[in-house]
Formats: structure tokens, sequence, C-alpha cells
């Protein structure tokens, strides 16, 4: 197959687009010879650092003939063509190592690009580097076929293993894709609860879920210590995330978050943004814990109830009671019981129930949801500490086979 040249400019970011990118590109030029030069002598020996399909990208772009032998060899080489080069590639070993946290993001992006690299002189390299593991030569590559791949990295690790601080449901799920057409709206509906700069960063769509990214200034007197020189900390970024017609959000504060939803929810466009979620009636509820109660019959072996805190128990003077265990607390429920005080009798005065699954503590709250009708209903809001996005989607789909009943994260 015929080949034709990608275009190669001579730096392909540009400095302000590297700090745009949250590496201190700067710094990095000021710095170099008292810091930097030095770690990247450092990165030429360790692991992830520069390897020789790293370097096989900018011989590429530089249109430099010949085999790498030598790593050293090689970046004399590119050198030669210009010294700018060499705070490029250390961008490139700091974006890598310092700005992911999860070099599957780096993959997961660099796998959908394969259309990119074909037809170019890029496209077997593309090849070499896929069969590799080495996020620092996938990064290199991106950098020089599109910048922006490299801001959906930084937005797909900015999500990855994250909980949402808030959800909804998109009742015109074909509207989607049209989320960063209103982001004016959103930023202009955050904007009038603090005085900072908020706008749109990036929007893109990753494995059919659509994502926009809001970048939210941290403000001109906070700052951050990056290798020894104090600069303006970046912006932190608030993302949408649409997938199947929900909505997730993940920012750094649950508050923050419902600005963002609430935006969208005011724009121009009508994407029927539901935020209740489904409810279920009282007698799914307290079933649904006597599912747990290995007492009453079989109860599941993925889960256990391990804790319980009614708020106006059947004891002398109806105080809270909140029994806790390393084990299934049933037996000590259905003693209880035996006594008369029945602690699962009412849903409404069931504050909390602790479940234990695959190695986690997850706290249910059963909350009344009032409607103008007669008929309420009740939904279960949970929270657990450190999970990850595979572990409250996978808890989510137990819950409602296991317990019968939907459940809903809720930041605590």
């Amino acid at each position: 197959m015929s080949q034709q040249s990608a275009t190669k400019p001579s730096l392909p970011i540009s400095e302000d687009q590297w700090k745009d990118l949250r590496v201190p590109y700067e710094n990095i030029k000021e710095k170099w010879d008292s810091i930097y030069s030095s770690h990247l002598d450092d990165d030429f020996e360790r692991s992830p650092g520069v390897k020789k399909l790293t370097l096989q990208s900018y011989y590429e772009n530089l249109d430099i003939s010949g085999k790498i032998n030598k790593k050293e060899d090689a970046l004399e080489k590119i050198l030669d063509v210009d010294e700018e080069w060499k705070y490029d590639l250390y961008a490139v070993v700091y974006f890598s190592k310092y700005c992911i946290n999860s070099p599957s993001t780096i993959k997961s992006c660099f796998d959908r690009c394969e259309s990119k690299a074909d037809g170019t002189d890029y496209e077997d390299l593309y090849d070499d580097i896929s069969e590799s593991p080495d996020p620092v030569a996938r990064v290199a590559l991106l950098h020089f076929l599109d910048y922006d791949l490299l801001k959906d990295i930084l937005v797909l690790d900015h999500c990855h293993g994250r909980t949402p601080s808030t959800q909804a449901t998109i009742g015109n799920s074909d509207k989607e894709d049209k989320i960063a057409d209103q982001a004016d709206q959103i930023t202009g509906h955050m904007e009038k609860f603090e005085d900072r700069d908020i706008e749109l960063w990036h929007d893109f769509e990753h494995n059919g879920e659509h994502y926009v990214a809001i970048s939210r200034e941290i403000g001109d007197d906070v700052e951050q210590q990056v290798e020894g020189n104090l600069e303006e900390a970046p912006a932190e970024l608030v993302t949408l995330r649409t997938r199947e017609g929900s909505l997730e959000i993940m920012a750094n504060s649950g508050k923050i978050a419902s600005r963002a939803r609430s935006g969208l929810g005011k724009s121009d466009e009508d994407f029927d943004i539901d935020i209740t979620p489904p409810s279920t009636d009282s007698e799914d509820v307290l079933d649904a814990v006597s599912t747990l109660d290995s007492t009453q019959g079989e109860s599941p072996s993925q889960m256990t109830l391990r804790g319980i805190k009614n708020k106006n128990s059947p004891l002398h003077g109806s105080p809270t009671i909140e029994i806790r265990g390393e084990s299934d607390i049933s037996m000590a429920i259905e003693q209880l019981r035996e006594e008369g005080y029945d602690l699962t009798e009412s849903i409404g005065n069931i504050e909390r129930f602790d479940v234990r699954y695959n190695g986690k503590t997850y706290n249910l709250y059963p909350e009344l949801v009032r409607s103008e009708s007669d008929d309420d209903g009740w939904i279960v809001k949970y929270g657990a500490q450190g999970l990850s996005d595979t572990e409250r989607r996978d808890f989510e789909e137990q819950a409602e086979e296991l317990l019968e009943i939907p459940v809903m994260y809720e930041k605590r």
C-alpha cells in the first residue's frame, strides 16, 4: 500500500498547550541544566521511561533514517535537528508518568486511534507500539498525530475509577451528543455562584460514551509547588459523561457537580433530565432487609448483613439503636425479635443498614420520596469508601438482582 507523508511541524505542541495539559513546560526549560537534564538521563534507564520505540516516533517525524542501536546516539541525532526537541521529549515523559494516574487510559485512547496512523509514515510504528506495554511510546506517537488525543487521555484519567459526584437520567438520550453545544449555559449557571473563570475545556466521544470537560479556575491566590518552582495551580476539571441515557458528573464536590447538572437542565435543549432515582414501596425495602437476614431463610451468600441503625426502636423511650458486627448480625437481630423488639418491623424507623459485599461494606439509606399524589415511594441510596467505577456498577447490578430493589449512589 502506498504511503503519504504525515505533516511534520517543528514542534507538535506549543508551550501553552503543554501547560494546558498540566505539564510545566516553561519550568522545564528554565530549570533544564539544574534539574531536568539529569531527569531525562535517568529516564533512559527507568521503566517506564525513554525506550527505542519512543525515539523512533521522533525519527519518523524528523525524517531521520537509520536503525536505533544506542538510545543516547539516537538522542544526539534528534538534537542535531534542534536542541528544543529535548524539552518536548521530556514533556512527553512528564505527561505520561506524572499527569496520568492510570496507564490504561493511555492504552484505551491509543487503541481507538489506529485510523489516524493508517496511510502515514507512522503506520508500521503504530503496530509495533500496539504490541508494547510502553505508555511513554504511546503518548509520544499520539502527540505527533493529534494534540487533542492527549486531552482525551487527561479527561479519561480524571474519570477513571472515580465515583460520580452526582447522577441523573436523560430522557431524550438521542441528544447526548449535543451537551457540548450547551456549554455556555452550563458554565454561565456555574459562574453565578462563584467569582472565577469556568469554560468548556474539551469534548469528545470514546467507546460510545460522550465526555464534556469543563475547566474551573482554582484561583490566582492558590499555588502549587512544581519541582521547586511556584506556579499558578492549573484549573480543575468538572466532567460530564453520558452513556445509555445516564448522566454522571465527576467533580471535586457534590455542590459543584449539582451546579453543572442544574445548568444543563436550564439550557435551551430539552434533555428531559430527571434526578429522581427509581422508587419502590416500603414492603420491597423490608423484603430486601429480610432477604439479608439469614435467620429468615436462605440469604444470598454474596451479601451479608453487617449492621443496622434504628432511629425509633421499640425499646422503652424509643432510643436510637445501632448494631454492627464483623460478621453476619442476623442472629443478634433475631434474639431481639424473640424478646419483642423487632428492629426491622417498620422501614420508616431504619436509618441505615450495612451490607458486606465482595470485600467492601456498603451503607444503605432508605428514604421516603414524597409525591403530589398519595403514591409515595422509597428510594435506597448507598455509600462506601474507596469505590471504583467498576465496583459501583457491580454492586448496583447485584443489589437489583439479589435484593430486588434499585439503589443509587450518593456521596456522603
